[in-house]
């Protein structure tokens, strides 16, 4: 069951992966709330979540982004080092397929 984080982790996030749906839908089906915050890109929506297993994570949809709304990203904290086991985590609790997940290269 996924919850939802009081405030914003310290930690930094690393985005690792692209999720194909719309963060207000994800909002609503797995009841949190959206927040509004700033990073050096601009404007976003984000929610600060984690998951039953203690994974943190966050989805954030840039507002002035020209990719369809149908897209938000997801970062994980950098101090993870199961990538894959934190990413199958998050997908299990979100109910995601291998479609719905586009995963970044990372360095």
């Amino acid at each position: 069951m996924i919850t939802q984080l009081r405030e914003k982790p310290q930690n930094p996030f690393v985005p690792v992966a692209t999720v194909l749906r719309d963060i207000d839908a994800l909002a609503q089906q797995f009841s949190f709330k959206i927040n509004h915050d700033t990073d050096d890109l601009g404007p976003m929506k984000c929610a600060y979540l984690q998951t039953s297993r203690g994974n943190v994570f966050v989805l954030f949809a840039y507002a002035l982004r020209s990719s369809p709304p149908m897209k938000v990203d997801l970062g994980i904290v950098t101090e993870s080092n199961d990538l894959d086991g934190v990413l199958r985590d998050i997908k299990r609790e979100l109910r995601l397929t291998k479609k719905d997940v586009v995963l970044r290269e990372l360095a």
